[in-house]
C-alpha cells in the first residue's frame, strides 16, 4: 500500500467506518453464500431428478444443459468470491496487527479484496440469473400445452422439416 490510501480520521468516525463497512461486507458475502445454496441445490436436484422432471420428448434441452452449466459456474465464482473475502480478512488483521505494533490508532490503510477475486463477486450474480433464465426459458417451452410434443408428433416435425417443399 502506497502514502495515498492512508487517510486520517478521527477515532469515533473510524469506529462508524468500520461498523458500516463490517455491515456491508457481511451482508454482501451472506448474500453470495446464499447464491451458493440455491446454485447447489437447483443443480441437485435439477441432475438427480431429471428423468422424473422432464417430458417424454424434451424441447430445446440446449437450455437446460445450459442451466446446469450455469449454475456450477456460479458456485466455482462463489467459491473464488469467497476466497477473496478469506484474504480480505487475513490482510485486515494483518494491517490492524501492524498499526497496533506502531501505535497508530489514528490512521486506517484501506484493505481490499485482491483486484481477481472481485471480479468474481461481480461476475456471481449474473451467472446466477443467467442460469434460472435458462431454467426458466426451457420449463416455458415444455410446459406450454400448445406445445406438447409425442413420439408422432415428434416424427411429423422431422419429416416436415427434413422436406420443407414437399406437400
Amino acid at each position: 500500500m502506497d502514502n495515498d490510501d492512508i487517510v486520517k480520521i478521527s477515532e469515533e468516525n473510524l469506529k462508524y467506518y468500520g461498523q458500516l463497512n463490517d455491515e456491508a461486507t457481511n451482508e454482501y458475502y451472506a448474500w453470495l453464500r446464499q447464491i451458493l445454496t440455491l446454485s447447489s441445490g437447483s443443480l441437485t436436484v435439477l441432475v438427480s431428478f431429471r428423468n422424473q422432471i422432464l417430458p417424454s420428448y424434451p424441447k430445446a434441452i440446449v437450455l437446460l444443459q445450459l442451466s446446469w452449466f450455469l449454475f456450477a459456474v456460479s458456485i466455482v465464482l462463489v467459491l473464488f468470491a469467497l476466497r477473496g473475502h478469506h484474504i480480505l480478512l487475513f490482510h485486515a488483521a494483518h494491517d490492524y496487527y501492524q498499526a497496533a505494533i506502531a501505535q497508530k490508532k489514528d490512521t486506517v490503510q484501506e484493505t481490499k479484496v485482491p483486484g481477481i477475486y472481485s471480479k468474481f463477486g461481480i461476475a456471481v450474480p449474473w451467472v446466477f440469473v443467467s442460469a434460472v433464465v435458462a431454467l426458466t426459458l426451457f420449463g416455458i417451452v415444455n410446459l406450454n400445452p400448445a406445445t406438447k410434443t409425442t413420439p408422432e408428433t415428434q416424427k411429423t416435425q422431422v419429416t416436415i422439416s427434413a422436406h420443407p417443399y414437399s406437400k
